[in-house]
């Protein structure tokens, strides 16, 4: 039988491109591939083994910091800081963390480990985040083939977006956000295998480990009553571990769940967000508007959801309307930290975006991301840090990255399939025999 074009191939109505110098990566197999090596499970261990580069250049960007300590002026203008070292002081000190009950709840689970105090003592908390963060992105390579090996064999090969994505390496070992993340995409995977009831689970400790998941747990609500599809298991799930986790957070002292809800509430607009602009034009927001504002930008990103749920030529992938969501939460965030970009990347990966999406984005990640620290520092020391308005203007064009990001998924969503029309001449022939139940990708919903 005839192999199909990837889908991707298909919406040019040209045949699959040839393989080029600047396109080693994500192209077709060479002739003399074995069988094994372009196999979901082929795919899969290369890029857990490819897992490691992120790593790698996270902790060379800290390096300095590894060497000479977490503390004082120095990581800004190294452009190595990271929140763990000071989380782990607030664990030693027995103090509520910031963090979301199950992301702190892991954060001291972590601090077990770390014997001393001290610099040596930081180090070592940043390493072992640094092992946490390696199977943490193995994992999330593992559950974006098998995404894909359910949606579309064809582009199983996506996992690579997600462990060589640059913006990667520039957003790990800040914090611990990668628990939530991983949480979050393992149950958009059972989503997807229609695993309803593990899905509300996994979803339901991503949204407590990070408020962020919230956008996700609304897409599947929404794409499950665009496709009518069950919502019982899954709000069950959901209901279930929110009940069970708010309830060990109860035993354990409210503090570890009404910490982070005071300080958002108190909370002032802060770095990365469209809301800190009249503060660096010298005009501060005005104090108790923040978590209105921050209110709205989620009323406002509902309600492009279910404008592009509505406008779609048809039911939009799973993947493609939680990056969307995602990113339009982000964008209308009253907070976005350089750690943000780890809710993005695996989406990216998830989504039908291309390369040169992912590229382009995580380029102006990239730009950005010295640029904070660089602005952060001349909060003390003017002379030294950036001006506000280059920050400003940097500020913006990670937010158009981010943009970008929405505005592609959009186009697809509401043309891809009418493209695919337009192009029957690039249709596979229909073969003979209909092809096995198991190679039949199911619609999202």
């Amino acid at each position: 039988m005839i192999e199909a074009p990837d889908r991707d191939d298909t919406r040019s109505g040209t045949a699959a491109p040839t393989q080029t110098p600047w396109r080693v990566l994500g192209g077709p197999l060479g002739t003399h591939t074995s069988a094994r090596a372009g196999s979901a499970r082929g795919i899969a261990q290369f890029a857990v083994l490819l897992a490691a580069l992120p790593i790698l250049a996270a902790l060379g960007l800290r390096g300095w910091c590894l060497s000479n300590g977490f503390g004082g002026q120095g990581p800004l203008w190294r452009v190595c800081y990271s929140d763990l070292p000071f989380a782990l002081g607030s664990i030693k000190g027995s103090q509520d963390l910031a963090e979301p009950f199950v992301t702190a709840s892991v954060m001291r689970v972590v601090a077990l480990a770390v014997r001393g105090s001290g610099e040596s003592a930081q180090t070592g908390y940043v390493l072992l985040w640094a092992l946490v963060s390696l199977l943490a992105v193995a994992l999330l390579a593992m559950a974006i083939t098998a995404y894909h090996c359910t949606a579309d064999p064809g582009r199983r090969d996506r996992a690579l977006l997600l462990v060589l994505c640059p913006a990667l390496a520039t957003a790990l070992l800040i914090s611990a956000d990668i628990v939530g993340v991983v949480l979050a995409v393992a149950g958009l995977l059972a989503w997807r295998r229609r695993r309803d009831l593990p899905a509300g689970v996994l979803l339901g400790a991503a949204v407590l480990a990070k408020s962020y998941a919230l956008i996700l747990v609304i897409v599947v609500v929404v794409l499950a009553v665009r496709t009518r599809r069950g919502l019982g298991r899954f709000l069950a799930g959901l209901g279930g571990t929110v009940a069970v986790l708010l309830a060990l957070a109860w035993a354990t002292g409210w503090g570890a769940v009404t910490t982070p809800l005071r300080q958002w509430w108190e909370a002032i607009p802060s770095y990365g967000s469209l809301a800190l602009l009249p503060t660096l034009a010298g005009r501060a927001v005005p104090s108790g508007w923040t978590p209105w504002i921050a209110l709205a930008g989620w009323a406002v990103a509902i309600a492009l959801v279910l404008w592009l749920v509505r406008v779609a030529w048809r039911p939009p992938a799973l993947a493609d309307l939680a990056l969307f969501a995602m990113a339009i939460v982000l964008i209308l965030s009253t907070s976005v930290p350089v750690q943000a970009a780890l809710w993005l990347a695996p989406l990216v990966a998830l989504s039908s975006l291309t390369w040169r999406d992912m590229l382009i984005w995580a380029g102006t990640e990239v730009l950005y991301f010295p640029m904070v620290w660089l602005y952060i520092g001349g909060l003390d020391s003017p002379s030294r840090g950036l001006p506000a308005g280059w920050y400003a203007l940097f500020l913006l064009i990670r937010l158009v990255g981010i943009g970008y990001l929405a505005f592609r998924v959009a186009e697809e969503v509401r043309f891809g399939g009418m493209r695919e029309g337009l192009h029957p001449a690039a249709a596979p022939p229909v073969p003979a025999v209909a092809p096995s139940s198991e190679t039949v990708a199911t619609p999202d919903g």
